[in-house]
């Protein structure tokens, strides 16, 4: 799993939707740093929170882009 790559993608749906890191870690229910860390590749989300993260994000967790970064190491 490449850690990085999937935080680069996070951080970039987040910014289109044009939420802050605090913003969206109230909806996640969880702290900003929690985001920054998924942001910066220092852990990955849990599939609950990867769920989560689709609906409010919008964005497709089967997507080619999300799953080359979930399979790439």
């Amino acid at each position: 799993m490449n850690k990085k790559r999937m935080g680069k993608i996070i951080q970039k749906m987040r910014i289109e939707k044009e939420m802050t890191r605090l913003v969206l870690s109230k909806k996640m229910s969880c702290s900003p740093t929690t985001i920054f860390k998924w942001e910066r590749g220092l852990m990955c989300p849990s599939m609950e929170n990867l769920t989560k993260l689709e609906s409010i994000l919008g964005m497709n967790i089967l997507s080619s882009e999300f799953m080359e970064a979930v399979v790439a190491k």
